[in-house]
Parts: structure tokens; sequence; C-alpha cells
């Protein structure tokens, strides 16, 4: 600003300072900056771009979505970003265009593997939704290309598949939580009622058993935490098995 008192207000010059009050998060101060420039520079896809990305952290969807589209449209292909695929991504999915925020995200994972998180974001706003079975698709998706998957995102998976009735994909799914955190209950228990539900009902083989059990060997090390699990453990064993072990 103290530049500006003093140089020459170009269209550059204020382009960069737009730049500027973008980085530290002064949205809509460069946005007065930007609509000016750009009835000046109706074909420049750098401020099509920066104004795509304040719209969105403005909270302005439909604009912010239509400006991005209208850059992808204009701008060469060998010059895109993957910060663009994924705003793009994350201004459709608001706009509720889940398939075409997708396809954005495939994009942008393929530009930048360490973007896994972007399916995890579009998985849970199918599982809020109770919309399972492609909330699991998704964060299939974000397991499958983390080197080390995070624990939240392979529990949320097993739970889509098992809310889904896929009770076998659901339990691989725990049991790649037990392999994560191998000690934390939960996963076994999981596990447990994932076999239960693959068990015949008029001739059980007792499959939930072992992870029933060994969901008691770990719950055993902090009983407090885990009263809830341990408390109805072997009644539940009990009930449906007969078992007086």
């Amino acid at each position: 600003e103290k530049y500006l008192t003093r140089a020459d207000k170009s269209d550059e010059n204020m382009f960069r300072y737009a730049q500027l009050l973008f980085l530290s998060k002064q949205y809509e101060k460069a946005m007065q900056i930007l609509e000016p420039l750009m009835q000046r520079n109706t074909e420049n896809t750098t401020m099509m771009r920066l104004a795509g990305y304040s719209y969105y952290e403005l909270g302005k969807y439909p604009e912010g979505e239509a400006m991005m589209m209208n850059f992808f449209n204009k701008r060469e292909p060998n010059k895109l970003l993957e910060s663009d695929y994924e705003y793009l991504g994350h201004l459709q999915m608001k706009n509720n265009h889940d398939a075409e925020a997708a396809s954005s995200f495939d994009k942008a994972v393929k530009m930048d593997s360490t973007k896994c998180s972007l399916w995890s974001e579009l998985a849970n706003k199918y599982y809020t939704a109770k919309d399972y079975h492609d909330a699991a698709t998704y964060f299939q998706k974000s397991v499958d290309c983390s080197k080390q998957p995070d624990i939240k995102d392979v529990m949320t998976l097993g739970r889509a598949y098992y809310f889904d009735s896929a009770y076998a994909k659901a339990d691989t799914a725990f049991m790649l939580a037990t392999v994560v955190a191998p000690e934390w209950p939960i996963g076994y228990r999981w596990r447990a009622v994932c076999n239960l539900n693959m068990d015949s009902a008029a001739n059980p083989a007792g499959l939930a058993i072992p992870f029933y059990t060994t969901m008691i060997e770990k719950a055993v090390k902090d009983s407090v935490k885990f009263i809830k699990e341990l408390k109805g453990s072997d009644i539940f064993i009990s009930k449906i098995y007969g078992s007086e072990d």
C-alpha cells in the first residue's frame, strides 16, 4: 500500500496487490481491486483464477463456480494447476454438483498424490446425507491412495459399508483399522458385528466370538474408558451363541 502511494497504479501493479491481499486472507478487499481490473482485462485467465479462488473463500459459490468454468474454458491445459481443480471441486461440492466435483478431485489427485483428503471431504458429504454407497466409494478412494490411511477414514469407510449391508467389505475395512491401531478395541468390536451379520442365523458358527474376545482383551487394559463395550460383550456372546465361556 505504501508502494502504491508512490508507484504507478498500473494494472500489473494493482494485480500484484490483489494477489498479496488474497495471500493475507483479505478476500473482500482483493475482489474490490480485481473487479475493475477484470473489466479492462476480460481475457486475463490469471485474474479469473484469483477471482474464482476469492469467491470460494467469500462463500460466493455460484459466482465462484461460474468464474472457474470460464477460466477452464480459456486457460491452456498445460498451464493448469492442481489447486485449480481443487478449488473447482470445492465450489462444485458447495453447489451440489457432486459428480462434477468427483471428476475435478480425481484430476487434482492425479497431479498431486498427497491430496487424498479431497476424497474424504466428498465422502463425508455423502455419509452425512446417509448415502452410504457413494460414501464408501469415495472413502475407499481416500484410503487406497494414502500411504498411511487415517484411522478416522478407515473406520468411517467400514461403517459406510456396514450401513450399506456390504458386511464383507466392512469387515475388510475394520481389519485394516486393527492393523493401523492394533491396541484399540473398537476395530475388533466392529469386526465382531460384521461377522455376526455374515454368520448363519439358523446355525451360527460363532464367527463373531474371536473378535469379541480380542476386543475384551484390549478393552480391559483401560476398563474405565471402554466400560460400555466390556459390560455388554460377554452377555451378548452368550445370548447369541449360547456360550458359557
